[in-house]
C-alpha cells in the first residue's frame, strides 16, 4: 500500500526529529584518566566566540585568555578551541551534547589534543569542563564540586555527553560535617587535581 505524500513527509519529519532529539552518550571517565589523557589543562576566561565554515562543516571557535596552566606549555597566554556546530551564513549545525562555553565564562578546561581536530576538544566532553563562579568550582551543568578523589570508572558505562561527571568528582558535601558546605575554591580544586597527579 502506498502512503499518501503528506503522510510520507510527516513520517520522515518524525524520524528526522527523533534522530536529532536522541541524546548523545559517551563513555564515563575517571579523574585519573581525565588528567592523564588531556594534553593541555588550564584555567581560563572566554574572550571571543565565533562560528565559521571550515571544510564544509560549521565550527564554533572559542578563544580563551589563559590564567593558569596545570598541564602543558606554561607560557601559553591565549588558546582557541573549535567545537563542532554553530551558525554561519544562514546555515545551522547542531550536534547533540555539545554546549560551547559562553562569553566571559571562567573555568578549568581539559583539552584532549592541541593538534587533532575533533568534534569536541575537551576530554570527556563536559566531563572535562568546570565552571568557576564567585571563586568556587562547579561542573559544566552547575553542580557544586566539593572534592576530587581517585576513582575508577567502570568499563562500558555511558553518560549523556552534556550531563556527565567524571568518577572522582564529588558533587555532594560529606554528611559528617567535617567540611565546608561551600564548593571547592578554584585554588583548592587545582591543588586536589595536582595531588592525584598524572
Amino acid at each position: 500500500m502506498l502512503l499518501p505524500p503528506l503522510a510520507t513527509v510527516g513520517s520522515l519529519l518524525a524520524l528526522t526529529w527523533a534522530a536529532f532529539a536522541a541524546p548523545t552518550t559517551i563513555q564515563q571517565i575517571d579523574v585519573r584518566e581525565l588528567l592523564a589523557r588531556s594534553e593541555f589543562v588550564f584555567e581560563g576566561v572566554v574572550t571571543a566566540k565565533e562560528s565559521v565554515g571550515v571544510g564544509g562543516l560549521i565550527v564554533t571557535r572559542v578563544t580563551f585568555d589563559v590564567v593558569d596552566v596545570l598541564k602543558g606549555d606554561s607560557t601559553t597566554r591565549e588558546i582557541s578551541l573549535e567545537f563542532a556546530g554553530g551558525e554561519s551564513r544562514g546555515q545551522v549545525l547542531v550536534i547533540g551534547g555539545i554546549r560551547t562555553p559562553f562569553n566571559m565564562e571562567r573555568g578549568v578546561y581539559f583539552v584532549e589534543s592541541l593538534s587533532r581536530r575533533q568534534v569536541h576538544p575537551l576530554y570527556g566532553w563536559d566531563q572535562g569542563r568546570f565552571l568557576v563562579l564567585a571563586g568556587n568550582v562547579y561542573t559544566a551543568t552547575g553542580l557544586p564540586v566539593f572534592g576530587v578523589e581517585p576513582g575508577e570508572a567502570e568499563p562500558g558505562i555511558a553518560v549523556d555527553a552534556d550531563e556527565g561527571v567524571a568518577v572522582g568528582i564529588r558533587t555532594s558535601a560529606r554528611s559528617d560535617g567535617n567540611e565546608s558546605r561551600l564548593p571547592l575554591s578554584v585554588a583548592a580544586f587545582k591543588n586536589e587535581l595536582l595531588a592525584i597527579g598524572w
